[in-house]
């Protein structure tokens, strides 16, 4: 995914301790969702109480 390395270089340097899986995964989730609006897409209700976060068993270690 090209979008995917672009945007990886544009990060800023708060996001280096953020393991690369999730930075890739929450990317490829804003593009699903901005294609899927067809381009407009719009803020969640208030009312909607989901939420979901993502984290790869192998971006957590017993190191800390």
């Amino acid at each position: 995914m090209d979008i995917k390395k672009d945007m990886l270089k544009h990060l800023p340097v708060w996001c280096d301790v953020v393991p690369f899986q999730v930075k890739g995964m929450a990317i490829k989730e804003a593009h699903d969702a901005f294609f899927k609006a067809k381009g407009q897409p719009s803020f969640r209700k208030l009312k909607d109480p989901e939420q979901s976060c993502f984290v790869p068993k192998s971006a957590i270690s017993l190191k800390g």
